[in-house]
């Protein structure tokens, strides 16, 4: 499976990418809620690499467009629907917290919204290593899955 990351600034092939320094998140009640239900042993949002398996899901994933990226996680790369994410908040400013934690547990465990055409998977890894430039010609040298 290939794996795409945007950014804002142009990023070299073999640069390892890593967490920044927050998720971006402007929504903490979402974010607690989302930890307080993550399972033992998953990768949390704020110490994650985003990545999408489709270079035209950047932008609705939340991602930066400005240079589109192949990259290659480092280890494993937890899936979740973020349609998951976007109901648990839906359900939290309606103050209706049962919902919005099921919601949470169903995006941790990678199964798909029930409405296939909201689903937008996202992936998280720990750390990626960009692969290519998806405005230029592939990166001699570069390892490809």
């Amino acid at each position: 499976m290939r794996y795409y990351h945007g950014s804002r600034k142009p990023l070299d092939a073999g640069l390892r990418l890593r967490p920044g320094r927050g998720t971006g998140e402007t929504h903490p009640e979402l974010d607690a809620l989302l930890d307080a239900w993550r399972p033992e042993g998953t990768i949390p949002r704020g110490e994650a690499v985003y990545l999408v398996a489709d270079p035209d899901d950047v932008d609705a994933a939340g991602g930066h467009t400005d240079h589109l990226y192949e990259v290659e996680p480092e280890g494993a790369a937890e899936r979740s629907d973020l349609a998951w994410y976007s109901q648990a908040q839906t359900h939290l400013c309606d103050g209706n917290l049962e919902a919005a934690a099921a919601c949470a547990r169903a995006y941790w465990s990678g199964e798909p919204f029930p409405d296939r055409g909201s689903s937008l998977f996202e992936y998280r890894a720990r750390a990626a290593v960009v692969v290519r430039d998806l405005d230029e010609e592939a990166v001699p040298g570069a390892a490809f899955r």
